[in-house]
This record gives C-alpha cells, sequence and structure tokens, in this order.
C-alpha cells in the first residue's frame, strides 16, 4: 500500500510517498518564503498551497491509495463560516503574546491549575494566549471557527472540521484527562467547543475531495487521515510508543518525548504532557536549535 503524507512544518512544507513493504519512495521539501511565513505567523492558505504541489510531485506516477496529514502541534488562526482564513495562523514561536502569559503566570494557583488540568504552562508556545492576541487587538472572535494549520489542511482535503485530540492537546486546550475541551481554557479565551473542530483520533478517515485529488493526482474518494503533530509521529516513526520509551528530536525545536500510560506531570511545573497518537508522551523542549544554527549560517555567513 501507498500512502502520500503531506507536513505543514514550522519552517517548512513537506511531502512523502511511502510504501509499506519498499519504504520511503520519494521524499519532497521546500522552506516557506517570507510571503508564507513572517516570523511564527504563517499564511494558511499558502502553506496548504504549497503542501498540495509538493504533494502532487511526491506523489507523480505513484498508486497512492492513502493520504495523510501532518502538522506542527502548536498553531492555531480564525476562519470565516465557509472556513476561510479570517487570520493569519499563529505558531508556537510567535511571540507577540508574552505579556500576556508573564501576567497569567503572576497568579501562581491560577497558573498551576491550568497545568494541572492541561498538561501545557502559560507559555507564547501554546495557542489559547494568541486568541487572547488577538482578542487584545481588535480580533472580532464571535461567529468566527479556530483550527490549527493541520486541522485546516485536512478541512481543504475533506470538507470536514476535525481535529485530533493529540494535536488539540499540544495547542494547550484540551483537558487531559478527561480529553475534551477545557471548560476553564474556553472561559478565559470567551470563544466555545463548538467553534473548535470535532475531536477525534486517527482513525477518524474521510474520503479526499475531487478538487484536491486533482491537484494531487490521486484518485478521489480515497480515505485521508486527520492531522497529528510532527512531534506526536516522531514517537510513532521510532517505534516507541510503549510505556518508557523516549525519543529526542532536533527540528526548528528540540525536544526529547517519554511515552506513558496515565497523564504524567512533575511538581513544580517544568515539563509538558499532551496525548501521543495512543496514550500520553511527557516531555522538555527547547525552543532554540536548528534555528540557531540557520541564524548564525545568515548572521556571520
Amino acid at each position: 500500500m501507498q500512502v502520500l503524507v503531506i507536513e505543514a512544518s514550522t519552517s517548512a512544507a513537506k511531502a512523502m510517498a511511502y510504501d509499506d513493504e519498499k519504504g520511503v519512495l520519494a521524499a519532497e521539501s521546500e522552506v516557506y518564503d517570507p510571503k508564507t511565513d513572517k516570523g511564527g505567523v504563517h499564511d494558511a492558505a499558502l502553506v496548504y498551497e504549497t503542501c498540495l504541489r509538493l504533494g502532487q510531485k511526491a506523489a507523480a506516477g505513484r498508486d497512492i491509495a492513502a493520504v495523510a496529514c501532518v502538522g506542527v502541534w502548536h498553531s492555531v488562526l480564525a476562519c470565516d463560516g465557509a472556513m476561510s482564513p479570517a487570520s493569519d495562523a499563529y505558531l508556537w514561536n510567535f511571540t507577540g503574546a508574552d505579556a500576556i502569559c508573564r501576567a497569567i503566570r503572576e497568579d501562581s494557583e491560577k497558573a498551576a491549575g491550568i497545568y494541572r488540568r492541561t498538561g501545557c504552562m502559560p507559555n507564547i508556545t501554546y495557542q489559547p494566549y494568541s486568541i487572547l492576541y488577538l482578542k487584545d487587538n481588535g480580533f472580532d472572535t464571535r461567529g468566527k471557527f479556530f483550527s490549527s494549520q493541520g486541522g485546516y489542511n485536512f478541512f481543504n482535503l475533506t470538507g470536514e472540521r476535525i481535529e485530533t485530540k493529540s494535536m488539540v492537546s499540544g495547542m494547550g486546550l484540551l483537558n487531559t484527562r478527561r480529553l475534551v475541551y477545557d471548560e476553564g481554557i474556553m472561559e478565559l479565551c470567551g470563544v466555545a467547543p463548538e467553534q473548535f473542530g470535532e475531536l477525534a483520533d486517527y482513525r477518524a478517515v474521510r474520503p479526499l475531495l475531487p478538487k484536491p485529488a486533482k491537484m494531487l493526482g490521486v484518485p478521489p474518494g480515497i480515505p485521508v487521515v486527520p492531522a497529528h503533530s510532527d512531534g506526536a509521529l516522531n514517537q510513532v516513526g521510532n517505534g516507541c510508543m510503549k510505556k518508557g520509551r523516549m525519543t529526542f528530536s532536533v527540528g526548528t525545536s528540540a525536544a526529547i518525548r517519554l511515552s506513558t500510560d496515565v497523564p504524567t506531570l512533575s511538581d513544580p511545573p517544568g515539563t509538558w504532557c499532551y496525548v501521543g497518537v495512543k496514550g500520553w508522551l511527557a516531555g522538555a523542549a527547547t525552543n532554540g536549535a536548528c534555528s540557531c544554527v540557520n541564524w548564525f549560517k545568515d548572521t556571520v555567513f
């Protein structure tokens, strides 16, 4: 079976054709141009278009039987009723919400409560604070839908608003024990769960629409797997989903991720805990990894 994977990463779009017997058949990657990536703020439509263009290259001449979506763990954009972008997509490396997060952390009890429920400390990494940033800058959230970049890509491929619990947990929006949108976070942001996609897992496949199928050069109606994060799928690709197995990955950021069978938090708060493809992942990260190497190359050379 051959699968086409399309990924909207932090600094580049990627696509891969994969055969379950032969392995990787083709891989494509393209760094976003300045129109697409404006320092942690992405043009969601351009990201999607780039992913499809690379997907077409990777799929060319192959018998693709399914499509899988991948995205960064931490991104959010607002859409209108037709799911057209009403804002840019704000990623984990957007720093505009720093003052908002610092103000929330000054109330240590409130911050600890958010951490205990969501597995995420109030930090610019997470998307509730990007939503608050938008509101503080005059954006009207009424009548808007919110989506991860991966969820936006999935909608354009299938016409359905679905977010995986894994993706939403890494956005800081999920109650990691009850596996529902966290009521406290919804109240903090002044939004409702209905403004976000239906929560599901990898089994919630939907048929590929004719228009994107034509753009990709693959058959319409083949199953599309809803978006999971690059970090969660890194655990799958390395065969480390069993309890006690850890991975270390280096990309734009660098992270260690430990597979657990229950939500695992630190006391005092210092690590994060997200829902994985199966089970949970406890970990820690540094925002400066390959991005620091690129900065040095661009600045010094």
